[in-house]
């Protein structure tokens, strides 16, 4: 198993993009007109995507950003990261606000 992503959830994601490139000299790997876009950061990427698609893939639990609490998520790929989601509250005490609900496409 191996850490996938971060997403950040923002209301305009080509703005955010645009900073993250400026400010730290990354460069985007895709953005898609879905809301939902990336920075080439390597294995793990920095992902960005819209509060709606937030809303949308986490009904049960998506909480938009404000000054008290950050809109951020991550994800665990490979071929044990559904189990890893199971043991993680065991290990942590860390429990997940939802499962997405799609996955973009991507692939493992």
């Amino acid at each position: 198993m191996r850490f996938g992503y971060t997403i950040i959830y923002t209301d305009d994601v080509e703005k955010s993009i645009e900073f993250f490139e400026r400010a730290f000299g990354l460069k985007r790997r895709f953005v898609h007109e879905s809301g939902y876009g990336e920075l080439d950061t390597g294995s793990t990427a920095l992902a960005f995507a819209t509060h709606d698609l937030g809303r949308g893939n986490l009904p049960d639990g998506y909480i938009k950003a404000n000054e008290r609490v950050p809109g951020s998520g991550s994800a665990r790929t490979g071929a044990d990261a559904r189990g890893c989601g199971a043991r993680l509250p065991l290990r942590t005490g860390v429990r997940s606000a939802a499962v997405a609900r799609r996955s973009f496409g991507l692939q493992e």
